[in-house]
């Protein structure tokens, strides 16, 4: 079951993912403890697709970049040097 910070934080990123602007959205969740890591996977997004790092950045630069160019992106990361994930 979700928890309540949760389904607030679900509730402003699909806030976001719905914003007005025709922009594609890609937005990058740490959660290092992976508090969340359950509700994510357990759960849908409407408006967007969810990726999970998991010590492959590649494949989701792929996916990002070449793959699926019109979709919104939640990805979840639990490593704090961002610069590994966005680099590979």
């Amino acid at each position: 079951m979700a928890s309540i910070d949760y389904k607030e934080a679900k509730k402003e990123l699909n806030k976001m993912f719905l914003e007005d602007d025709f922009s594609r959205k890609i937005i990058f969740w740490y959660d290092e403890p992976r508090n969340f890591y359950d509700d994510v996977i357990n759960d849908d997004f409407e408006n967007a697709k969810v990726l999970i790092y998991d010590k492959n950045a590649f494949e989701i630069k792929h996916i990002i970049e070449k793959q699926d160019l019109q979709s919104n992106f939640l990805v979840i990361y639990h490593v704090l040097n961002l610069e590994i994930l966005i680099t590979g």
